[in-house]
Order: structure tokens, then C-alpha cells, then sequence
């Protein structure tokens, strides 16, 4: 295991392996094998690059983004921003207010606890987004009927509060009217229930 102190910027160029962060502001970017990677206190930015890596961030407010392959992301304490990126990611957002996305592949994200946001911004596709069925679908768009066809299930949602969609044709449906949604740009359909 390396331990690191202050403020650090560390990149670990072969192998898997342990790297705990210090109570500064850390940079920390993994290898191409299995890491794990804590940030601990401080306000991290915690990369996992190729494997399938394990990433905590501690109790501040942190960046965390898996890179490569099938990672589990967890935000703990703090405001954090959790990427999964290429894989299927398990994302968890912890105690304070998150914004996790997931990125390509299926992927399972949890907001936590606090008012948190999924955010499909950097989808290439339209997404259909709906927080009271947990899920979402990449792909299709809507047919001359106003009903969305097409597309393929990609991630799984719990706890999740506001979205932000793509900048394509998206079907957006928060589980609350207290609920933020972005469309961005597009002709997106946008919904909000309570209760």
C-alpha cells in the first residue's frame, strides 16, 4: 500500500495496487491493473485508468472517474462528482448532494442519500430517463405518435432526485415536482410527479 501526505500528484504507471490519499488535496490517478484508490479528506481528483478499479473519495468534495473497464465509485462524504466512463460502473454518491453519469456501458447508479443528480450531458445518443421506473434507455426517439421507440436498456437508478439530459431528443421523468431537469438542447419531453 502507498500512503500519501499533502498535497499530492501521483501516477502509478504499472500494476495493480493500494494508494490511500492524505488530508490535502490530492491528485491521484491508478494504473492499467486493478486498483484501489481513497482519496480521504482533502479535495480529490482520483483516476482509475485501465482495470477494474475500486475508488472511495473520502470526506470532502471530490472528482472521481474510472477511465477503463468495470469500476465501483463511491463518493462517501461531500459533494462529489462521480464519472464512470467506459465499463459496466457501479457509481454510489454517499451523504451530500452528488452528480453521478455513468458514461457508455450498463451501469448501476445510486444517488444516496441528499438531492442528487444523474447527468447524461456528454451522451452521444438520446436517452429516455425515468426516475420512477429506475432505469434508463440510450437510443431511439420518438415516432410520429409522440412514443419513444427503439433503444436499449442501459443503467439502473436509485436515489437519484434531478437529471440532466443529452443534447439530443431525450425523454426526461423526475420521481418529484421539486425536481431540477435539464434538457440542454433538443426537442426533449420532460415530466415531474410527486407522490
Amino acid at each position: 500500500d502507498l500512503f500519501l501526505d499533502g498535497d499530492d500528484i501521483r501516477i502509478f504507471a504499472a500494476g495493480g495496487g493500494a494508494y490511500a490519499g492524505s488530508s490535502g488535496d490530492d491528485s491521484v490517478s491508478g494504473n492499467d491493473g486493478a486498483d484501489t484508490i481513497s482519496g480521504n479528506s482533502g479535495d480529490d481528483h482520483l483516476f482509475g485508468r485501465g482495470g477494474d478499479d475500486s475508488i472511495s473519495g473520502g470526506g470532502s468534495d471530490d472528482y472521481i472517474s474510472g477511465e477503463d473497464s468495470d469500476d465501483t465509485l463511491s463518493g462517501d462524504a461531500g459533494e462529489d462528482s462521480l464519472l464512470g466512463d467506459n465499463g459496466d460502473d457501479s457509481l454510489s454518491g454517499g451523504s451530500s448532494a452528488d452528480t453521478l453519469s455513468g458514461g457508455s456501458g450498463r451501469d448501476t447508479i445510486d444517488g444516496g442519500t441528499a438531492f442528487d443528480t444523474v447527468d447524461y450531458s456528454e451522451s452521444a445518443v438520446a436517452v429516455n430517463v425515468n426516475l420512477i421506473n429506475s432505469v434508463s434507455f440510450s437510443g431511439g426517439d420518438f415516432n410520429g405518435n409522440g412514443v419513444w421507440t427503439g433503444g436499449t436498456a442501459d443503467d439502473s437508478l436509485f436515489n437519484l432526485e434531478n437529471i440532466v439530459g443529452s443534447n439530443m431528443n431525450d425523454r426526461l421523468v423526475a420521481g418529484s415536482s421539486s425536481a431540477s431537469i435539464d434538457g440542454r438542447s433538443g426537442n426533449d419531453r420532460i415530466a415531474s410527479f410527486s407522490g
